[in-house]
């Protein structure tokens, strides 16, 4: 749930000032053969105020199907989604709660590959989850 480096928890939890690269825990390694296989990430939890106004305003402004009625707040599953290419979709990619999908798939790009895209983000109930699903 907690998005710190982990270099940045060692330094709160041990109160060590530069943690030694050989103690940290090796998270990736023990994905390293998978990674490639990545379908989505998770944001949950969402108490960031920007990142929930943001949501707001997508949610009040995005473009309905004839015969569609607003929601007054966020579906039940399978929520709402917002794809690749729209103002709204580019501005929740932009947000706090996002950025580390990104930032993720651009600092892993040989092992997931170059062609991989975030192409969606679904919003679920309570304005508290963000799914961003890549591909390829």
């Amino acid at each position: 749930m907690n998005r710190a480096s982990p270099e940045h928890e060692a330094e709160k939890l041990w109160k060590a000032s530069d943690p030694c690269k050989e103690d940290m825990p090796a998270l990736l390694l023990i994905i390293a053969g998978h990674i490639n296989n990545i379908k989505a990430f998770f944001s949950i939890g969402i108490i960031n105020e920007e990142t929930r106004a943001i949501i707001n305003r997508a949610l009040d402004t995005f473009e309905l199907h004839p015969g569609q009625t607003r929601p007054t707040e966020v579906g039940p599953w399978p929520g709402t989604t917002f794809i690749a290419g729209t103002p709204k979709y580019s501005a929740l990619l932009g947000s706090s709660n996002s950025l580390g999908a990104g930032y993720f798939l651009t600092q892993h790009e040989t092992q997931v590959g170059e062609n991989k895209y975030i192409f969606r983000i679904t919003v679920f109930p309570d304005l508290s989850t963000i799914k961003l699903q890549s591909s390829t």
